[in-house]
């Protein structure tokens, strides 16, 4: 396939935040798969930290910005709001058929005649969540092509914990979720026991946050005198960064998904990861070594080995794997909003009704 070296990937409009930012440049390659994004470096005021280097160089346009997009020629131009930003970059597409407009609203569009007409000549308008997509149908009063995408998580809760632990806590294992069979927890109990038996001269500390039908079974296991369990009411949002700054490592005994979100926030909050390697989200996130350890359910001693090594490591070792575990989460966060908007953003037709040719 021919592809087509074009001018850099503008954003009209106001400012994104980074994780869109990211997010659209993929999306572009998405929407244009013949496009050739050359590697470039961001353009000047985008910031120290370039992001995405591999495929597209950024340039913010201001909204009286509409000379630069005539002579920088962009084929996808995505605006955060209805105002001048908008109108700019449809009278661009005006002149070039191929363009694309995506509106990111990243809140309810204003009443009136002009917003209503704005939001009909998109190409796309991405919204945070079905409600907001609803609302953005009524407020436009026509079939207009809206979809919701998950924005990325509030990590910043997480990420604001200290990066150290020490004593106890800097070994503690945590658990948080459902104690039920389909968690692994019964499984990971007797791992943690089987290391136990192994290392009479050590001593392991596990937190289980949560309940389920399983909760009684592992209370009631006999375990060795070195092992010590506790068991703790599953914590709120709020909770949970207090919980997690007394802990040191997060266990992922089970396969399921429904503990992805969970994960990222531990990770954010400097908890590397004891995983299961059936889960998904383990095999995305964890760098064994790095971020955490992970261990095959199914083949014998794999989950003890990982329990030694991850008991192992001395605090400073550990102490650097939460930098590293924290960093994997935020990146991770990022990109997994970039997918789910790239994918969304897959949808918008190649055909364009409107505007001249280029």
């Amino acid at each position: 396939m021919v592809t087509q070296s074009v001018s850099p990937l503008k954003l009209a409009g106001q400012p994104v935040t980074e994780e869109i930012e990211s997010a659209l440049l993929v999306a572009a390659q998405r929407i244009m798969p013949n496009l050739d994004l050359p590697n470039l470096d961001l353009a000047a005021g985008t910031g120290d930290r370039p992001r995405r280097r591999d495929v597209a160089q950024v340039t913010r346009l201001a909204p009286a910005g509409f000379l630069r997009l005539v002579l920088q020629r962009p084929e996808l131009v995505v605006c955060e709001d209805l105002g001048a930003g908008m109108l700019q970059a449809l009278l661009y597409r005006a002149m070039r058929r191929r363009v694309r407009v995506v509106l990111w609203a990243r809140q309810l569009p204003p009443h009136g005649a002009l917003g209503r007409l704005l939001l009909r000549r998109a190409d796309l308008v991405l919204v945070a969540g079905e409600a907001n997509a609803e609302g953005v149908r009524h407020r436009a009063r026509h079939e207009v092509r809206v979809l919701a995408v998950a924005e990325p998580l509030d990590l910043e809760p997480f990420a604001m914990l200290p990066e150290r632990r020490s004593g106890a806590a800097a070994h503690r294992v945590l658990y948080v979720g459902a104690l039920t069979p389909r968690a692994g927890v019964a499984d990971f109990l007797a791992f943690a026991a089987a290391w136990a038996e192994r290392n009479r001269e050590r001593r392991l500390e596990l937190w289980w946050a949560g309940d389920g039908d399983l909760r009684a079974v592992l209370d009631a296991q006999p375990l060795p005198p070195n092992l010590e369990q506790s068991f703790l009411p599953a914590p709120t949002l709020e909770e949970l960064p207090q919980l997690l700054s007394e802990c040191g490592l997060l266990a992922v005994s089970g396969s399921s998904e429904e503990l992805f979100d969970t994960v990222l926030r531990a990770m954010a909050g400097g908890l590397p990861v004891i995983g299961n390697l059936r889960s998904q989200m383990v095999r995305e996130a964890v760098v064994p070594g790095e971020t955490g350890w992970t261990f095959d359910p199914r083949a014998p001693g794999s989950a003890v080995l990982a329990l030694d090594a991850a008991l192992a490591e001395p605090e400073a070792a550990l102490d650097r794997m939460r930098v590293a575990a924290r960093a994997r989460a935020l990146s991770h966060n990022a990109d997994r909003v970039a997918e789910r908007i790239g994918e969304t953003v897959a949808w918008v037709p190649r055909e364009q009704t409107s505007g001249a040719s280029p």
